[in-house]
């Protein structure tokens, strides 16, 4: 899938999370300002929280959380609890957690092994949007040229 593709996609299931349903994260949205405390709070639940499509709904939040606010509110713990749900059983925690990273930018170049060793065990991840293709476009905010799946 081609690399414009990937980007429209990724646009557009954030763009169908921009109602946030998390209250706290909403309010944080609205209020502006940084709101370290809420994002780790956030990102502790998921790690804690069984599998469930409310955690899948609850990071695409966070992601949209940080897409309007910035990242500058993300710590270095944060980082890492991200690069942990990389490791994730549920796709969904990790397509989040990839577009999280990828959306840092820099500071979370930390999180390049963690990324390609995902993208090396699951290169095609099921069929449509899945966390094969936001490692790819992570990887790709940090510079590097992962190579594209032939599934």
């Amino acid at each position: 899938m081609s690399h414009r593709i990937v980007m429209a996609i990724l646009s557009l299931c954030l763009s169908t999370f921009l109602a946030t349903s998390d209250p706290k994260l909403a309010s944080a949205s609205t209020k502006g300002g940084c709101h370290a405390r809420e994002i780790s709070r956030t990102l502790h639940e998921l790690e804690k929280s069984a599998p469930s499509g409310v955690r899948g709904e609850k990071a695409g939040d966070l992601a949209v959380h940080l897409l309007r606010t910035g990242n500058a509110c993300v710590t270095a713990g944060d980082i890492k609890s991200l690069i942990r749900l990389l490791n994730d059983q549920d796709d969904a925690m990790r397509y989040w957690s990839a577009v999280m990273l990828g959306n840092i930018g820099p500071r979370a170049r930390s999180a390049i092994p963690v990324l390609k060793a995902d993208l090396a065990e699951r290169p095609c991840e099921g069929l449509g949007i899945n966390s094969a293709q936001a490692v790819r476009y992570a990887l790709r905010q940090f510079g590097e040229h992962p190579l594209e799946a032939t599934c």
